[in-house]
């Protein structure tokens, strides 16, 4: 459980959901554009993006106590990490997929441990094709 203390636990909100999106793109359409993972700041600053990430780090796992499907990976540098978490303590951070949103969590607490964990309302299929797509790099 302390453990769990050292992460970002990211909720998606249900407005937010891949369901409510009016644009499916797919990334296996040629035509889908850039499916890159950016971490932006409130005021649209990128913060960190895959290549931030280490290769073959991602995976899919369910939060303990919640049983949400959730995506966890680690970054090259945890210092980036810490430093980005310490600069942004108490507010928002966006998570996108390409131009589709993620996640918009609070940070909470410094993460030292170099791992994040994206929880929340996505389904399976996108969980698996993230972790996919960061195995990939």
């Amino acid at each position: 459980m302390k453990k769990l203390s050292f992460y970002i636990i990211i909720m998606i909100l249900p407005f937010v959901l891949l369901a409510c999106s009016h644009n499916d793109v797919s990334t296996n359409d040629p035509g889908g554009g850039n499916k890159e993972i950016v971490l932006k700041d409130a005021d649209g600053n990128t913060l960190a993006t895959e290549t931030d990430f280490v290769p073959e780090s991602a995976k899919t796992t369910f939060e303990q106590g919640i049983r949400t499907l959730a995506i966890e990976v680690e970054f090259k540098d945890g210092s980036k990490l810490e430093e980005i978490t310490s600069a942004n303590k108490h507010k928002t951070i966006h998570i996108y997929y390409g131009d589709e949103l993620l996640a918009s969590p609070v940070v909470s607490d410094v993460i030292t441990t170099g791992s994040i964990i994206i929880s929340g309302g996505f389904s399976e299929e996108l969980a698996k094709e993230i972790v996919e797509y960061i195995n990939s790099l």
